[in-house]
């Protein structure tokens, strides 16, 4: 997704892309932790919205949490040294990141 795909849902003025990116990455945290999405799904929805991210960076500020919340489902895509193949990193980095940053909200 690019910002000018994000820009169709941005009808009213008063919405930036910045807030929209951030209130959709919230919510697919949110849905991820409650375990109303896998993180699959979480997963896939934030590498959709990449692009749109990085390109808003590139005008202003990296939209947070959006971006925080990108990094957290990156986390989770694969296995550190040390880790049991058992281990799910989705579970071990992302949800605690996540957690993390819910609260902060």
């Amino acid at each position: 997704m690019t910002l000018d795909d994000l820009s169709l849902y941005c009808r009213s003025p008063d919405l930036r892309s910045a807030d929209l990116l951030n209130a959709l990455s919230i919510e697919t945290a949110r849905r991820f932790i409650s375990g109303a999405i896998s993180y699959e799904a979480g997963d896939n929805i934030m590498n959709g919205l990449f692009t749109a991210i990085v390109e808003l960076s590139t005008d202003e500020e990296m939209p947070q949490p959006a971006f925080d919340i990108y990094l957290a489902f990156d986390d989770g895509e694969y296995h550190r040294p040390g880790d049991s193949e058992h281990i799910q990193p989705s579970e071990r980095y992302t949800r605690p990141l996540l957690k993390d940053l819910d609260s902060a909200q």
